[in-house]
């Protein structure tokens, strides 16, 4: 099967109509479960970046990211660690730099680590959190 891609573009058109500028991006991988809705991340270098555009569900519409709607950051927005902690499992970023290190996620779902310190495996969060609606982060 061919691997497909989810690609973003960002652009502007003058007054005349003609292209003033474009910015596209393959975006590394898709978040969320689709319970509220789907966002997108991108990497470039050791940094990763939130993508401007999201999926929501209960509209079924693709509208800005979290944060947009305050300033336009175009592909620039870095992801901090402390923000998509929540959101995605066993991270790899540098302190030191809020750089990430390769690869950037070393799971594809959020585990009970995430809110529990070495919660046991067998644990009741532990089942609720790795059921069909657990966080996934997917590589594309």
């Amino acid at each position: 099967m061919p691997r497909t891609a989810t690609i973003q573009s960002e652009y502007e058109t003058g007054t005349s109509g003609q292209e003033v500028f474009r910015s596209t991006h393959e975006m590394g991988w898709i978040i969320g479960t689709g319970e509220n809705g789907f966002g997108a991340l991108l990497r470039r270098g050791d940094y990763l970046f939130q993508a401007p555009l999201s999926h929501f569900t209960q509209t079924a519409r693709w509208d800005l990211s979290p944060g947009y709607q305050n300033q336009d950051d175009g592909f620039n927005r870095v992801i901090q660690p402390g923000c998509i902690y929540c959101h995605a499992a066993a991270l790899s970023p540098s302190p030191a730099t809020r750089s990430y290190r390769d690869p950037a996620f070393t799971q594809t779902s959020v585990g009970c680590e995430n809110c529990h310190v070495q919660a046991p495996p067998m644990s009741r969060q532990c089942a609720k959190a790795r059921s069909p609606k657990t966080v996934q982060t997917l590589p594309l």
